[in-house]
């Protein structure tokens, strides 16, 4: 069997949501040891004044595949999450939310 790299990207965008970013990120690097160069995660943050930034590099830096946007300005819930699909590079994409819903 032949895995293409990247084969699932889970694009995950974030507003003033850290904590909650912090408990995502952080079961999704516990379930992708060994299989992280196939699984490329995104993160586009929508401007946020929280700590998302730090907690995406402390994911980063003990070794998640994880690419990090940060919007300039707020571009608006749906069109961050568009954006979040459209930087995807694998084949396949699951957008999740950073939070707890509604």
């Amino acid at each position: 069997m032949i895995i293409e790299i990247n084969i699932l990207t889970t694009a995950i965008p974030t507003y003033k949501r850290a904590a909650y970013l912090d408990l995502c990120l952080g079961q999704m690097c516990k379930q992708f040891p060994g299989i992280k160069e196939y699984i490329e995660m995104i993160v586009s943050g929508n401007a946020s004044t929280d700590n998302a930034a730090e907690i995406i590099h402390k994911y980063i830096s003990s070794g998640c595949n994880i690419a990090y946007i940060k919007n300039k300005e707020n571009i608006g819930a749906d069109n961050n999450i568009e954006q979040a699909f459209h930087l995807a590079i694998s084949k396949y994409v699951l957008v999740l939310d950073d939070g707890p819903g509604f």
